[in-house]
């Protein structure tokens, strides 16, 4: 089973999006490079874990002013869930 979950673009730029599920064999790309305006939502499926309610992601972005510049974290997610991105956290 898969649960959906939404990205959310929370910088203040457009972002390059891409998002990996560290459930599935491979950890293949649910999304690579998309381009997500400001204040965007995106739905996503991910797999589950064994656990059947939540799943885990890495997410990478980068600002379309500043491709180069890439900012990315794991997160654990849950049905329902809504993620912010932002390329502006340390």
């Amino acid at each position: 089973m898969a649960i959906v979950v939404q990205l959310h673009n929370a910088d203040l730029d457009d972002l390059f999006v891409s998002v990996r599920d560290l459930n599935l064999a491979g950890q293949p790309f649910i999304v690579d490079g998309l381009r997500l305006p400001e204040d965007q939502l995106f739905a996503i499926a991910v797999q589950e874990n064994t656990s059947g309610s939540s799943g885990n992601i890495l997410w990478r972005v980068a600002r379309v002013s500043d491709p180069d510049t890439t900012s990315e974290r794991s997160v654990e997610v849950e049905a329902a869930t809504t993620v912010d991105l932002s390329a502006n956290f340390e």
